[in-house]
């Protein structure tokens, strides 16, 4: 462990304690310069204070390894960092995740820089480094990130986390590099802080009757009523290892069930009834795919009655999912079932693209979407007549938000006072194996319909698939209430999260990270 190293080392004489804290706190609290690093005239090193330190803290060689790798830095290209990354590397595989951190500060400091300096002036840094040294840059910062979220130091912790979103943000780093950041990043990830949650607990359909087994919970969405809250929850026959999904149908089809339920304001169940498309006209275009049905319904109230949009897999002349937009009816027919009374394949900007996760909801009466959040911000208008759509707003956020795929709302909400519009977004990571973690942010737009606010991310039970799919108001108290999946199938829950603290974790987007 490093706190008995650190013990020892201020064992020493006053001296050596005196440097190691002045090294400890320049690497901590070096200003904010911005300025591009200068090659160093010669190879006189200002490594003495530092490397006695590791002498002191550490047995062996360790000194002399470290100042090798410094000095081979210096020797070439300022950001040549094999020899300090595999030093670095050998130190995390030893647990030295302290270590590794401090070295990195104190290798950031040689040249005029800070993890500090590196996210507030990041512009100007990255705009004067040549490919190879962006590059290493890159590489160390990950290297930061990785470690800094198993240290000691809560500064450390947080200055992690702040990283790693600069680096999923900016620009100037390619998406493949913010993927594997993306993957690194989800360990940072807290869970909300609820008020309450529920788990929707509605019967479901049968998948086969013999054997007693039935469509699973999963991916509910929500809308406020007079009453209370229409709920719909998605039924699935599938199960999946977060890797791979399979179909427990004999057939091997993938299909889904939609039971509608009204709750009331304390949340007991009213009434319930299955959601049929048997009475809808619709035409089957391709089915390539073995997916039947719609798949992540999200609704919204428009003009007296519900409406949704949801995937589909059999829309499309290019065998992509494309989006449907429906409408159903309020009450159930003599069958008992909620008939969907209108279909309208929804047009999409580019048909070979996979069309999922647009929000729907009605704005000064008329019924809009978010198409994207980055790398433009689109708000569209639906026509449910022809499925056509016209753009209806498009903005462009200082920072690159390509990651995010919607998830529900927008809702009214305020901030300092400010009316604007709450969203929630979730990023999908993958681990070494190859699972899925969704993991999701609240996002805060104006009223001019520019992404503004932008939360860290969060996790609802656990690190997995969880998926938010509908959002509402709640009609006592400063909350809003948020539909989710867990698990694709392990359970459908409501959970209630307090205004003030959603907008506790909301930051400026102009301020990120």
């Amino acid at each position: 462990g490093e706190l008995p190293c650190v013990a020892r080392v201020w064992r020493c004489p006053l001296p050596m304690r005196v440097a190691v804290l002045v090294v400890v706190l320049a690497a901590l609290a070096s200003p904010a310069t911005g300025q591009a690093p200068q090659q160093p005239q010669g190879t006189q090193l200002p490594l003495v204070p530092f490397r006695d330190a590791l002498a002191v803290m550490n047995e062996g060689d360790m000194d002399v390894l470290f100042k090798s790798a410094m000095e081979n830095e210096y020797q070439s290209n300022v950001f040549r960092t094999a020899d300090l990354e595999a030093l670095l590397m050998s130190l995390r595989s030893q647990g030295k995740n302290n270590m590794v951190v401090w070295m990195l500060e104190y290798f950031l400091a040689q040249h005029g820089l800070s993890v500090r300096s590196i996210l507030t002036k990041r512009n100007t840094l990255v705009s004067t480094l040549q490919a190879d040294e962006l590059l290493n840059l890159k590489k160390l910062l990950m290297e930061y990130i990785v470690n800094a979220f198993y240290t000691s130091s809560l500064l450390h912790k947080a200055m992690g986390l702040l990283v790693a979103d600069m680096l999923l943000f900016d620009h100037a780093f390619p998406y493949a590099f913010r993927s594997a950041v993306g993957t690194n990043i989800v360990f940072y990830a807290p869970q909300l802080i609820h008020t309450r949650f529920f788990t929707i607990s509605a019967e479901m359909p049968f998948i086969n009757e013999t054997t007693g087994l039935r469509y699973k919970p999963s991916n509910p969405s929500i809308v406020q009523t007079a009453e209370g809250y229409m709920v719909m929850v998605r039924g699935v026959n599938c199960g999946n290892d977060r890797r791979n999904w399979w179909s427990l149908a004999d057939d091997g089809i993938f299909r889904s069930r939609y039971i509608v339920l009204h709750v009331n304001r304390t949340f007991d169940i009213t009434s319930r009834h299955e959601m049929t498309l048997q009475h809808v006209k619709r035409e089957v275009v391709s089915r390539s795919r073995p997916n039947e049905g719609l798949e992540d319904p999200r609704m919204v109230l428009w003009e007296g009655r519900p409406w949704f949009t949801a995937s589909s897999y059999d829309q499309n002349a290019h065998n992509a999912i494309s989006l449907v937009l429906c409408s159903m009816a309020k009450v159930p027919d003599d069958n008992n079932e909620i008939r969907v009374l209108s279909w309208t394949p929804l047009a999409s900007p580019d048909p070979q693209r996979e069309e999922k996760n647009w929000l729907p909801f009605v704005h000064d009466g008329a019924l809009l979407a978010i198409y994207s959040l980055g790398p433009e911000t689109v708000v569209v208008r639906m026509h449910p007549d022809t499925g056509e759509f016209d753009v209806y707003r498009r903005t462009v956020p200082p920072w690159d938000l390509s990651r995010f795929r919607g998830s529900a709302g927008p809702l009214p909400f305020a901030v300092d006072g400010e009316p604007g519009m709450l969203c929630v977004v979730h990023e999908v990571s993958f681990d070494s194996a190859a699972r899925r973690w969704y993991v999701h942010r609240f996002v805060w737009l104006d009223r001019a319909w520019r992404v503004r606010r932008v939360s860290h991310l969060f996790y609802f039970d656990h690190l997995g698939v969880e998926y938010c799919c509908g959002m509402a108001a709640a009609h006592e108290g400063d909350e809003m209430l948020l539909t989710v999946g867990i698990e694709e199938g392990q359970a459908a829950r409501i959970y209630g999260v307090a205004h003030s603290a959603i907008r506790g974790m909301l930051r400026e987007i102009t301020t990120l990270p």
